[in-house]
């Protein structure tokens, strides 16, 4: 495939136009604004060849609709590109890369060597850098095109003590947690602060799924019923079902899958609604959360952006202070608002506010270690967990989840993995910000690393524990 990438997935950003990425790429560059892309035409006359072509590929990669091969096809090199390879830049793009934008340019170069190309330092929503690296034909059609984690992140860590001091060096309002059992024991080899609460963002989406696989353990659904994607349970952040037509029709293991693996907004409303409050406290409660009542009331996206975006955020502004039932109202005064991504606000915390879902990291990890025990009754849950994502490089590794959270000033990251000698291991991170919360954006990636880098330390511990 041409294009390469780790999947990292929590919840949502703001949205820069491509006008702002594009003159925030030519000022870092020290190039003049040109006066078209200052007035927002799609289409600038007097970017050179190479730039004209990323310009379109950002353009494709923040689009609101779905790509199509018809869009694709055209501009690729069919002497480096295949039909099929074609085919699955095409779905790759959609189903990985799309879900994270829309992207901002922070700064792009020529390829050293005089290849007709670039390599673009590309900021995701969620303040991921990637590095996207293209090259273009004699005749200007693509040839290549890759993704990869970019250079920018700092060296892996080699100890616990390196991790806890990098993570802290980002924020001290730092809770991490490291565990491994095997056969009911079990030893912990990091806690920090692991009790303290703190915002988790999309690893809510856990409890969720938890909900479902009971409810198909009981009979009351199965992973083949199919939910309907309906206006108001489309949500802006992560996620492509909010593209897909009203009407659409899924199977619910299909949308646990986009729920937990593009961390799709869309698909957690539509399944919160189908399984119903009571059933989501029951999850919170079985799946080990020391205080469901933190959960209470159980907010959707759909709830969460209307609090955080939408036109109640005054009312929402005396949230953390209310009680349930002033809680309820005013989740019942949103109604089927849509909220504009353009009116999600990045450079301010509303968890200070208690809009979030908050947990603590001992309380992440029960969950993903009592979904892990459920597998065994029932695969297509584990068909749902297992990650998609490059992971670390772990000797002997059966099986790895992930799920990870973001909002402005939350970066929660978890990782589980199943060893082929039955121990699980666990590592769970939750980094905060009160105050300038746009300085988060740019660590991201390096904290998953680091829990990345916790994981793996912890499965090679595992012949001496």
């Amino acid at each position: 495939m041409k294009s390469k990438r780790a999947t990292r997935r929590p919840a949502v950003r703001a949205i820069a136009t491509l006008t702002q990425l594009t003159m925030l790429a030519w000022s870092l560059v020290g190039c003049a604004v040109p006066s078209d892309i200052a007035t927002g035409t799609s289409s600038p006359s007097n970017l050179s060849r190479t730039e004209t072509r990323l310009h379109w590929i950002v353009d494709k990669l923040n689009s609101t609709e779905q790509l199509r091969g018809e869009d694709l096809a055209p501009e690729l090199d069919t002497a480096s590109f295949s039909p099929e390879d074609a085919e699955r830049l095409l779905t790759y793009l959609n189903s990985v890369i799309r879900p994270q934008g829309p992207f901002v340019v922070v700064r792009f170069q020529r390829l050293p060597g005089g290849d007709d190309g670039l390599v673009a330092l590309l900021r995701s929503r969620w303040g991921i850098l990637t590095d996207l690296t293209f090259t273009s034909s004699t005749d200007g059609k693509v040839a290549s095109w890759f993704f990869a984690a970019s250079e920018s992140i700092p060296p892996p860590a080699t100890s616990f003590e390196e991790i806890k001091r990098r993570l802290k060096e980002i924020s001290p309002e730092t809770s991490l947690l490291v565990q491994r059992s095997r056969s009911g024991r079990q030893l912990t080899d990091v806690g920090l602060h692991s009790a303290e609460v703190k915002p988790m963002s999309s690893i809510f989406k856990l409890y969720v799924l938890g909900a479902v696989a009971a409810q198909v353990g009981d009979g009351t659904l199965s992973w083949k019923d199919q939910v309907v994607v309906s206006d108001d349970k489309k949500s802006p952040g992560t996620g492509t079902l909010r593209d897909t037509p009203a009407g659409t029709h899924i199977s619910v293991h299909d949308a646990a899958k986009a729920m937990i693996g593009t961390s799709d907004n869309t698909a957690a409303n539509i399944l919160m609604d189908l399984v119903g409050e009571k059933a989501l406290t029951r999850a919170v409660e079985d799946l080990g959360h020391h205080d469901p009542k933190l959960l209470s009331p159980f907010l959707s996206p759909h709830d969460m952006f209307g609090l955080t975006a939408g036109r109640n955020t005054d009312v929402a502004a005396s949230w953390a202070t209310s009680d349930q039932e002033t809680k309820r109202a005013i989740i019942a005064s949103l109604g089927e608002e849509h909220v504009e991504p353009s009116a999600m606000a990045s450079d301010r915390a509303f968890w200070t506010q208690g809009l979030d879902w908050f947990a603590s990291v001992e309380d992440i990890s029960q969950a993903f270690r009592k979904l892990r025990l459920m597998v065994s009754k029932d695969p297509k849950l584990g068909e749902v967990l297992e990650s998609t994502i490059n992971g670390p490089a772990i000797d002997q590794l059966a099986f790895l989840s992930s799920k990870s959270g973001s909002a402005p000033g939350v970066q929660s990251t978890a990782l589980m993995a199943e060893l082929k000698d039955g121990t699980v291991v666990t590592a769970v991170a939750q980094v905060v910000l009160r105050d300038g919360v746009e300085m988060l954006d740019l660590r991201r990636d390096e904290i998953s690393s680091l829990v990345a880098d916790a994981l793996r330390i912890a499965s090679r511990r595992t012949s001496g524990g």
